[in-house]
């Protein structure tokens, strides 16, 4: 089967969808597409053609042409990003396009929203792939704008932890999981 994957570019230098297309890469022919920015894809028509398969990971293409009607598409939603939308996943009910969800919370919204086609997952890293021999208390919290640092910082009582380091911004996969084996909670 041919699959052209669509993701943003982010997702290049994260590699968060890495181990979904080594998944697809398994059994399938995989093409994949970045775009810059979310809601403005544009793949071409030749690569829509080639495809049996359309993946959007994250976002869809538009807000109001959520899919291409000749052709199965499967939406990879993630919990932070606009899924508690009712319309868009009514329209996604209707599409009859398909769903890969990897959270409880987004499928249950889906599913109350009309939509069908769901398939839930869990995927999890192996532990052991990230042990360490993890000394002291260091947390790490990856910052995306949710709460302010004094907030991450009141959530620790004095003493209870030796450092904790507020990363902001995307890294390349390799110094995310350098820093991942390095403190002992994310």
């Amino acid at each position: 089967m041919k699959i052209l994957f669509i993701d943003h570019e982010c997702h290049k230098k994260t590699r968060s969808s890495r181990f979904f297309l080594d998944i697809l890469r398994s059994d399938h022919e995989v093409t994949e597409f970045y775009y810059k920015k979310a809601y403005e894809v544009s793949p071409g028509r030749a690569l829509v053609d080639w495809a049996d398969v359309v993946v959007f990971w994250e976002f869809l293409p538009h807000r109001f042409n959520i899919a291409y009607p000749s052709k199965r598409c499967v939406y990879v939603p993630m919990y932070d990003n606009e899924w508690q939308s009712k319309w868009i996943w009514r329209r996604i009910g209707y599409s009859g396009m398909s769903v890969i969800s990897f959270c409880g919370e987004v499928s249950r919204h889906a599913r109350m929203c009309g939509v069908k086609n769901i398939l839930d997952v869990k995927y999890a890293l192996k532990p052991e792939d990230f042990s360490s021999a993890k000394t002291g208390r260091k947390v790490l919290y990856w910052d995306r704008g949710e709460f302010s640092e004094s907030s991450v910082r009141s959530i620790f009582a004095d003493g209870a932890v030796d450092e904790i380091k507020i990363q902001r911004g995307f890294l390349p996969r390799e110094e995310y999981e350098k820093m991942r084996r390095e403190y002992s909670v994310y």
